[in-house]
Formats: structure tokens, C-alpha cells, sequence
């Protein structure tokens, strides 16, 4: 355990999520807005070496700087040249990305009226971590947050085009534009239970390893990817960060009638199933994320509009927090927290 990187992030969540409220209670004035959001993007762009992939961003930025060919997409190519002129020009492209993905974050929890229990949930379901770790496709995830609401709406095409732009960070945008023909599903709340609690069982019992490893042979991937060991599957086992997730989804479908965001649910509820099929995975994983965390949205509107129960779900998310915000090895690379002014940076 890293007791003192838990308590780091734990002070870090509480003081956040005090300034959301202050702004909350004072009718989302700019001032506290901008002070929540620059507190929240401070803490998380001076970061040094947190996220399993962040070495593989500072090779990517010196690959980039001095024209050595790498599959990227554009967008994240032309932000690392603007900073190509500084021999640690990393910092800034991470840090430029932090500033993106917090202002689609900050943009969805402000028009859903969910900032402080949206703050809360994004850091205890490790979203935050996320977006140190995968920042290409995290930053492509809280986008996709930001637009959803299109698709409930039934505004496909406008959906559709808004997620168009994401394809110069990451190409697995694509896997979203299917979501327009899925969105009308309706199951009832005991064939989801069923099937969902029915998959993780099969998962454990290693039933998913062939037909993952058939869809792999077949996943468009760049290069560098197609000979690794990625393509195997991972002998993951039981994950107490996968079964809360399953609980969680069943907590949130039992009262889903109190959200009434059908068409959340209904992606939300897809995106698990997807990944008790998939973890063993990683890389079909990785974009199953792009629908399991919906669960940022749907936990505070279950808070919010339900405060009995929703009280429950808080307080057991925050006891999981507390276990995992210090637990290694770290789910998504966070620990230790450490940051650009403790350590001398990497120089390639």
C-alpha cells in the first residue's frame, strides 16, 4: 500500500469537490468555476510519471520531435511539434491535453447540474486515473461524455459529426458511431441483471478466451500492436475493481427509474456486458471504457435525484476509494503521485 499517495489523492478529492460545492451553492458563478477547474487541472498537469503509459507519451513526443516515424493520429502529432522547440516538450503536450480533457469534463457536469458528486464519481470510479494513463482515448472518452446527449435526444447525425473531429486523437472514435443504432434497445431490468451477472460468472470460468482471441485477428490495429503479446489474452482473474463495477451497474439498474436517462442505461449496461466478455483483453477493454463510464453521469443523477439511496452508493464508493486510491499495483499506474518539481525530468 502507498499510504501516503492515498491520502494525496483523498485530500486532493475532498478539497475538490468542497470548491465544486461552494460553486454549486453560489449558482455556478465563473469565479468558482474557474477556481475549481484550475485546482482540479493543477494537481493533475504537474504530474510526473503517473499512468502506465506515460514514459510511452515522452517516446512518442521525442519520436515526433526529431522525424522519426510512428503511427499517431494527426491531431496528437501537430500538438506535440508545437512544443517540439523544448527539449522536454512532454510536459506541455500532457499538460495541454490535461486543460482539454478536464474542459469536456467540467462542460458535461456543469450541464447536467452534477459538479461536485460528478468530481467525486470520476475520481472513486478512476476516471481521473484514466485520463494520466490512456490520454489520447480518454480524452476522446470525455468528449464522447460532453456530446452523448445528442444521441438521447435522437439527433444522430449531429451526434455523428460532433464525434468527427476526435478522429485526429484517436481512431477508435469510430467504435461510437454504431451506438446511434443500439440506443433504442430496451430490456427489462431482470434480463439485464441475468445477463450481466450471467457473463462475469462465465468470465471466471474462462469461457470468453477463444472467441476474444478470434475478434482480435480481426481488430484493425495499427502496427505496432499486431505482433505484441497484446493480442493474447491476459490471465486476469478476479479483479475487485471488476466486481464492484458489476455491482455498481446492478445498483444503478435496480433504481434506474429514479434516473430515467434510458438511453444511458441502456449503453452503459452494453458497455459492461462488453467487458465481462472482453477484459482478459486489453485492448478490446480499453475501448469498452468508452461506455462503462457512463457511470459518471448516472451515479450523481442517482445521488442527486435520490438521496436515501443514492447515500448508500456514496458511502460505499468512498470505502472503495480508500482501499484503492493506495492499492498496488495501481489499476491505471497512479502511484506514487509525484509530480514535475519533485524529481529532475527525463531528458532523451
Amino acid at each position: 500500500m502507498d499510504f501516503e499517495s492515498g491520502l494525496i489523492y483523498n485530500v486532493f478529492i475532498i478539497i475538490a469537490c468542497g470548491l465544486a460545492y461552494w460553486t454549486e451553492r453560489s449558482g455556478y458563478r465563473p469565479l468558482g468555476l474557474l477556481l475549481t477547474f484550475a485546482f482540479v487541472v493543477f494537481f493533475w498537469a504537474i504530474r510526473y510519471d503517473i499512468g502506465n503509459d506515460y514514459k510511452g507519451y515522452m517516446t512518442i513526443f521525442y519520436l515526433v520531435k526529431y522525424g522519426y516515424p510512428y503511427d499517431v493520429e494527426l491531431g496528437y502529432r501537430w500538438l506535440n511539434k508545437c512544443f517540439a522547440w523544448s527539449q522536454t516538450g512532454y510536459v506541455g503536450v500532457l499538460g495541454v491535453m490535461t486543460i482539454l480533457s478536464y474542459f469536456f469534463l467540467f462542460k458535461m457536469f456543469i450541464r447536467e447540474r452534477i459538479l461536485t458528486l460528478g468530481l467525486f464519481f470520476s475520481m472513486a470510479f478512476l476516471l481521473q486515473f484514466m485520463l494520466t494513463n490512456q490520454v489520447r482515448q480518454a480524452f476522446v472518452l470525455v468528449y464522447f461524455l460532453s456530446v452523448v446527449h445528442y444521441l438521447e435526444e435522437r439527433k444522430y447525425w449531429k451526434y455523428i459529426l460532433s464525434l468527427l473531429p476526435m478522429l485526429l486523437f484517436h481512431l477508435s472514435v469510430i467504435l461510437l458511431f454504431p451506438l446511434v443504432f443500439v440506443a433504442r434497445l430496451r430490456l427489462s431490468k431482470i434480463t439485464w441483471a441475468v445477463v450481466l451477472v450471467g457473463t462475469y460468472i462465465m468470465y471466471l470460468l474462462g469461457s470468453f478466451k477463444e472467441i476474444g482471441t478470434k475478434l482480435m485477428m480481426a481488430f484493425p490495429l495499427y502496427d505496432q500492436y499486431k505482433l505484441t503479446e497484446r493480442m493474447m489474452a491476459e490471465d486476469v482473474g478476479f479483479s475487485t475493481v471488476m466486481l464492484f463495477g458489476l455491482c455498481v451497474a446492478l445498483f444503478i439498474l435496480f433504481f434506474s427509474d429514479v434516473i430515467n436517462r434510458p438511453v444511458l442505461l441502456t449503453v452503459y449496461l452494453l458497455g459492461i456486458l462488453f467487458y465481462n466478455i472482453f477484459i482478459e483483453f486489453h485492448l478490446i477493454g480499453r475501448v469498452v471504457f468508452y461506455l462503462t463510464y457512463l457511470n459518471v453521469i448516472l451515479a450523481p443523477l442517482l445521488v442527486k435525484k435520490d438521496w436515501h439511496n443514492g447515500a448508500v452508493l456514496l458511502g460505499i464508493t468512498w470505502l472503495m476509494f480508500l482501499i484503492l486510491s493506495g492499492k498496488e499495483p495501481a489499476y491505471h499506474g497512479n502511484l506514487p503521485y509525484q509530480t514535475i518539481f519533485d524529481v529532475p525530468l527525463n531528458k532523451y
